[in-house]
């Protein structure tokens, strides 16, 4: 039996070797790149298997550093398979797969663009967003999230033209000055509550200890959560880059926005709202409002729509909407003693994560 170490890691070498069909010609940078990235979605997809059947739980230690510190926390790279990580890789795993193999002949049609930035990007799109899946170290997470954001804005610039720069600019901008809102909620986390221990389960100790004394600022901390990581969603009132970058991107990459990297925004929202956070009634309305708000902004704005994707970006914020009101919905029920109910609203929440993931790349 092969250890589960090298499977885990299997899938990250051969994202990297794809990339490296940078170094290729022009013609055949892109074809290679997305064999191996094909056959790299291939072992997420049996990462996913294993993780779901049972948890799977490695420390690799880069460096070994007695005391408790940031430094620590970056010498050692923490990995945690669970039934949530496991759906999301395999959604990314099964969406990556067509998209690379569709994408072997279509891109061919494009005589000009970036061949050889999305023949290195691509595959390390899909790496990012499984080292996110698979992290258990808050800092790993932001660090991981960081790259998600630089890497994805490449393969939207793809084209070359006005429109496809716009998209990438306005995509870059948006989500990484939200993710620098998760900079200030993890510095103040790391501060003021965990004493900077980063490992998920230290986190969800100290700050479910600490919101009970301290709600204000707990308070504060989720929203400043649910912002960074739901502009990557397309959390309204953030939800403005996807519009711009879905009619810009060509059509596999189109599949890998609406069906992955948002809801790679919806996995970072239900780690965060349902280990680190109490289930809170307050955080409950909170996030099913957002979701009530992005929901009507999706909608009306799909409606005016008669550009075909940039009517698919509206419909997948508006879908958007009902997974963060079915989320908030299961957390406020949940915080109010209700729990069957809850727990069947974040079931639904799931459900409609994964029926979108389908529906909307395909």
């Amino acid at each position: 039996m092969i250890p589960e170490n090298y499977i885990v890691i299997t899938p990250i070498v051969l994202f990297i070797v794809a990339s490296l069909a940078v170094t290729l010609k022009k013609e055949t940078a892109v074809k290679v790149s997305s064999i191996i990235s094909a056959i790299g979605s291939l072992a997420l997809i049996l990462v996913s298997f294993i993780g779901f059947m049972h948890d799977i739980d490695l420390k690799y230690i880069i460096w070994d550093v007695s005391k408790s510190s940031i430094l620590s926390s970056l010498c050692t790279v923490h990995i945690h398979i669970d039934k949530l990580s496991s759906i999301f890789i395999g959604l990314t795993g099964i969406i990556a797969l067509l998209a690379s193999v569709y994408a072997i002949k279509y891109i061919e049609k494009y005589k000009s663009g970036y061949h050889r930035l999305l023949s290195f990007s691509y595959p390390l799109t899909i790496l990012t967003m499984y080292l996110i899946f698979v992290s258990w170290d808050l800092l790993w997470l932001l660090i991981f999230w960081e790259l998600l954001t630089l890497f994805s804005q490449f393969i939207v610039v793809f084209k070359g033209d006005k429109e496809a720069i716009s998209g990438a600019y306005q995509y870059f901008t948006i989500t990484k000055a939200c993710a620098d809102m998760l900079v200030i909620a993890l510095v103040v986390l790391i501060i003021i509550v965990t004493g900077i221990k980063t490992s998920y389960d230290d986190v969800s100790l100290a700050l479910r200890a600490y919101f009970s004394g301290n709600k204000a600022l707990g308070y504060l901390l989720a929203i400043l959560a649910l912002v960074g990581f739901g502009a990557k969603a397309g959390l309204a009132p953030f939800h403005t880059w996807l519009p711009k970058a879905h009619p810009a991107a060509p059509t596999p990459i189109s599949a890998i926005l609406s069906g992955l990297i948002v809801k790679t925004g919806v996995y970072a929202l239900m780690r965060t709202f349902l280990v680190f956070f109490p289930t809170d009634a307050t955080i409950g309305l909170i996030i099913a409002s957002f979701g009530v708000l992005t929901i009507i902004v999706g909608n009306m704005r799909a409606l005016t729509q008669d550009d075909s994707k940039r009517l698919l970006a509206y419909s997948t914020i508006g879908q958007i909407g009902y997974i963060l009101l079915s989320m908030g919905a299961g957390i406020y029920l949940i915080g109010t003693g209700q729990t069957l109910l809850g727990g069947f609203a974040l079931v639904a929440s799931l459900y409609h994560t994964i029926n979108h993931a389908f529906f909307k790349s395909l």
